[in-house]
Formats: C-alpha cells, sequence, structure tokens
C-alpha cells in the first residue's frame, strides 16, 4: 500500500475503495438515468442533489463492498464518499462504520506524522458522529499535491 498523507484518503486503498464507490454508482443508473447525468468522469461535478440520489440509491452496493472486503480503509472512505456527498447515514450505519474503525490506532499511529493522523480520525468520528446529512468537508492533501510541495522545496 502506497501512502502520501496522513488524511483519511492519502493512500492507495483509499483512492481504489473511491473509485470503486464511483464505478459502482455509475455502473448500476438505469438508461433514463444514464442519459440524465451522462457519464461520469467525475463524480463531484454532478449537482449535488444528483450526487445525493446516486450514492442513496446505491448505499446498500457500497457497504456490501465494502463488508466484503472488511478492511478499515474500506470504512473510512465508505464515510468520507458518503457525508461529503451528503448520503443519507442512519444511526445503524454510523455505528457499522465507526465500530469497524475502533481498531485503527494500532494500524495507523505509529511513525512519522501519527499526531496529525490522529486528529484526521478523530476529525473523522466526530463528523460521523454528528453527521446530520449536511455535506462534510474532510482535509485531503493528493499525492500529485505532496508531489508538487516536495519538488517545490527542492
Amino acid at each position: 500500500m502506497g501512502t502520501w498523507s496522513y488524511t483519511i484518503l492519502g493512500n492507495d486503498d483509499a483512492m481504489d475503495f473511491w473509485g470503486i464507490f464511483v464505478y459502482t454508482c455509475a455502473n448500476n443508473l438505469n438508461k433514463k438515468e444514464y442519459e440524465e447525468f451522462g457519464e461520469i468522469d467525475n463524480f463531484e461535478d454532478i449537482p449535488l442533489e444528483d450526487r445525493q440520489y446516486i450514492i442513496n440509491k446505491n448505499f446498500d452496493k457500497l457497504l456490501s463492498i465494502v463488508k466484503k472486503d472488511g478492511s478499515i480503509d474500506g470504512y473510512l472512505t465508505l464515510g468520507v464518499f458518503i457525508t461529503e456527498n451528503g448520503g443519507v447515514l442512519s444511526q445503524d450505519d454510523k455505528s457499522i462504520i465507526l465500530e469497524n474503525i475502533k481498531d485503527s490506532e494500532d494500524k495507523f499511529f505509529g511513525g512519522t506524522g501519527w499526531s496529525k493522523r490522529k486528529k484526521c480520525f478523530d476529525e473523522f468520528r466526530q463528523k460521523i458522529i454528528n453527521y446530520d446529512g449536511e455535506p462534510q468537508k474532510f482535509t485531503h492533501i493528493g499525492l500529485f499535491e505532496k508531489v508538487l510541495n516536495h519538488l517545490e522545496r527542492s
């Protein structure tokens, strides 16, 4: 697994899940929806109301993908994907996500940058607990941003 930042989505596995989620949502549009929404090259460019509809329609499929894989990154990415796009997240779904990331400290909080990573996890937990359907923003540092910052400092 490649990791480039301390953020929730700052690694290959999280980005793979994000892509799978977008693909799953796009792949499950019916003909009328596909014509209405067009090709989903950049999910974030679709109007929020339409993203919410697409995610809510596919939530059970997304959750089953994460449950089948069982990785912490899957649950974390699902939480970000749902809450950043204003999807519905029931109390039971919140509990499933939080229960499946509770052992994350063992995996992620050692070595360089652990305090920043822990801060992101704490922020994630609070956003999931308090989530009421209002789209959330998370800290993201993409791979290319990281490389560019490194090159600028060199």
